[in-house]
């Protein structure tokens, strides 16, 4: 092993370079985040699409046969391996491929030594990437994956990464002025296949890059590992123009199994980020303990009252998106059985574009459209084809294993009776929190969205159909407009499949960071409020001490909802309480100490969500429960403890393990409180703003 995750421990430094008390930019939702947003890059669309086109139009298939995908260290192929065919997104082949052996990497990658900070050089390739090369970006795609909107990814990696870089300035910064440490040790990039010019190679490669941490991007092991590696055959000849040592970018064009091999060589110290499917992410999860995963989740549309054509024609572009190839997909609608029978449904869903090829539906600007000739699946008796729209309707949401349909357009229709009682909302509610969806989208009632969004842990919330509102569809969300994007699993199975969800934008070196030891303790002596002051004046440790600073500090700055700064749909975004209807148990042995846990509970403590804890402790901790009471904790000794009845139940030695490296301050909370955002489809929609402004579910301070 080269490194393992105890390199992530605070390292000592001088204490004369230690910065002031203050909130960064990098950490969600606080003063100096909100303010990096603005201010961004104009874009082309119509010249993006123009010059796609005319890339797709010359392209030469022959030439991924004749330099085949291949494992590169430092940029140079290694000529040797397995070879073997790859293949697009629905199993055509169109290239070669050569599978070798991790030995090379290893040896490249071992005792890496280099510089800390390349902003300058590699935002100058990043420049390059995006316009002298953008039409190539999204042509590949295009005819690797199929992508039928290559040009909005483009876009939204030219503003988003905006964001990121200001986000990532502050976080050097404050390693410079010695209150953190950046892990150098080098990051694995497994590239998700629809969206992975923003997701992963811009926001994870480049963003990691410019703080002089080594890159291994991993190839695709199934389909469409073609695209990824011509953009990282491009940054390396960036890279080599603008004096970017390409010792820091290689490429592992290497089997599964070697891929696990590898992220076991490396150690825990190098972080795996990967966009995928949940099953994916819990594999990934049971070989390598630092693991940074976006998941999918059956993304959801309910419609209160009449499916009018607007709102019908949205259902079946959600569900049809990039032929269903997308993570904001639809998956689940659950309507009103007074006013839409199952018929009405179908007949929406019917009739979607049917462009020939992926490279007719960018020249057309379809971005939902059928690809005739792809391959189908039979999804059994239940099912109705509804012009290849595959659609099941009862009465109740579904139940059981959910197949959320990869490239096939798949619908679960729940057309209930009792569509927007208390009860019925309720179990709606109950179904989106035991499922997670990526994106929740509310047609036709403004106060049943509240309701919603209130009750789950949504992380996207839109709002449409109603007063003068456009439809919504579960396929938008603009992270540089303040609409916070994230892919995460249900609150309960979260470390079984990621270190820390994970939220657009943000900083991605700050999820392997942690703060120095020495200025932790510099900030133990600090005034905590009166909700938490009885509980740190038990803490012992001092960095345990100066870790809940930070933490409160921070609160201070980021609770409340924040406007999102896009003019074409109102946004609020911010953190927010667990849903409001459950609640949070902490499980722990009668020996626990106070220092291990004190971060966790001053989360809840110290906001509105105090009401939402409960701390159970095992038969015998009588004295722990007192203290804890003492505190303004509600405790209580238990000999048996039900888990199944929380939002979320975490043992005392799973608190302690999540801080054990002292994270920074919104990956540590975000493994306990939630994050996302609601938006109006309608700007300046001041009826959506006052009623979810009102709303208790925004997290907040208790003095």
């Amino acid at each position: 092993m080269m490194r393992r995750l105890s390199r992530l421990a605070p390292r000592s430094t001088s204490t004369e370079r230690l910065a002031p008390r203050r909130t960064r930019a990098y950490n969600f939702a606080s003063s100096q985040y909100n303010a990096a947003f603005g201010d961004l890059p104009p874009v082309d669309r119509d010249k993006l699409r123009k010059d796609a086109i005319a890339y797709c139009e010359r392209f030469d298939a022959q030439k991924w046969y004749d330099d085949p995908v291949a494992t590169c260290i430092a940029g140079k192929p290694v000529e040797s391996g397995e070879s073997g065919p790859t293949y697009d997104n629905f199993g055509r082949e169109n290239g070669i491929v050569l599978h070798g052996d991790i030995d090379g990497l290893l040896d490249h990658l071992r005792d890496f030594d280099g510089v800390r900070d390349q902003r300058t050089s590699v935002r100058s390739v990043e420049r390059a990437l995006f316009t002298d090369h953008a039409a190539a970006l999204i042509g590949n795609q295009t005819l690797d994956f199929g992508k039928q909107d290559g040009v909005t990814e483009i876009e939204e990696a030219l503003e988003a990464s905006e964001v990121e870089r200001r986000l990532v300035d502050q976080l050097l910064d404050d390693e410079e002025r010695g209150v953190l440490c950046i892990e150098r040790a080098p990051v694995l990039v497994a590239c998700v296949s629809n969206f992975s010019n923003f997701l992963d190679l811009s926001r994870k490669t480049l963003r990691n890059l410019e703080c002089g941490i080594p890159v291994v991007v991993l190839s695709r092991t199934g389909s469409t590992t073609q695209y990824p590696y011509r953009w990282y055959q491009l940054l390396i000849e960036e890279m080599a123009r603008h004096g970017v040592d390409t010792k820091y970018a290689s490429f592992a064009s290497v089997s599964l199994e070697k891929q696990i091999e590898l992220c076991r060589a490396l150690g825990d110290a190098s972080p795996l980020h990967i966009t995928s499917s949940r099953q994916t992410a819990l594999n990934c999860n049971a070989s390598h303990n630092n693991v940074i995963a976006s998941t999918g989740g059956p993304n959801t549309m309910v419609v209160a009252g009449a499916l009018d054509g607007a709102t019908g024609a949205l259902l079946r572009d959600s569900a049809t998106i990039e032929h269903a190839g997308q993570c904001t997909a639809l998956r689940v609608a659950v309507l009103d059985a007074r006013h839409v029978a199952p018929d009405a449904v179908h007949e929406a869903l019917r009739g979607a574009a049917a462009p020939a090829t992926a490279t007719d539906a960018l020249a057309t600007d379809v971005y939902a459209g059928l690809f005739p000739g792809a391959p189908s699946t039979s999804w059994g008796e239940d099912y109705v084809d509804c012009d290849r729209v595959n659609v099941k309707t009862s009465e109740a949401m579904p139940v059981g294993h959910l197949d959320e349909g990869w490239r096939q357009p798949v619908v679960d229709l729940s057309i209930a009776k009792d569509f927007g009682s208390d009860a019925h909302v309720l179990d709606v509610s109950n179904w989106l929190v035991q499922r997670q969806p990526i994106s929740l989208a509310v047609n036709g009632d403004l106060a049943l969205s509240v309701k919603l969004w209130e009750r789950t842990a949504m992380v996207v919330v839109t709002v449409g159909g109603c007063d003068g509102r456009p439809p919504a569809s579960t396929c938008q969300a603009r992270p540089q407009d303040g609409e916070i994007f994230g892919e995460v699993p249900p609150r309960k199975e979260l470390r079984e499949h990621t270190r820390f969800p994970v939220y657009v934008p943000s900083a991605a070196p700050a999820y392997n960071a942690s703060y120095d030891a020495s200025y932790l303790k510099t900030r133990s002596d600090a005034p905590f409020p009166s909700s938490v002051a009885a509980l740190m004046e038990r803490v012992e440790d001092a960095t345990v001490r100066g870790y809940c600073s930070i933490l409160v500090d921070y609160l201070r700055d980021a609770c409340g909802p924040r406007p999102g700064p896009g003019k074409a749909r109102e946004t609020l975004y911010g953190w927010q309480r667990p849903p409001l209807h459950l609640k949070t148990a902490f499980r722990l042995a009668a020996s626990a100490s106070l220092d291990d846990v004190t971060p966790a509970i001053a989360l809840f403590l110290a906001t509105n969500a105090r009401d939402q804890l409960v701390v159970s402790v095992e038969a015998g901790g009588d004295a722990l429960v007192d203290a804890l009471s003492s505190c303004g904790v509600d405790a209580k000794v238990e000999e048996r403890f039900e888990a199944d009845v929380y939002y979320d139940a975490v043992s005392g030695a799973d608190l302690r393990d999540r801080f054990a490296t002292y994270p920074l301050a919104q990956q540590f909370a975000s493994l306990f409180l939630t994050v996302g955002h609601a938006k109006s489809t309608l700007g300046k929609d001041e009826a959506f703003v006052a009623a979810f402004s009102a709303s208790p579910k925004w997290l907040r301070v208790v003095e």
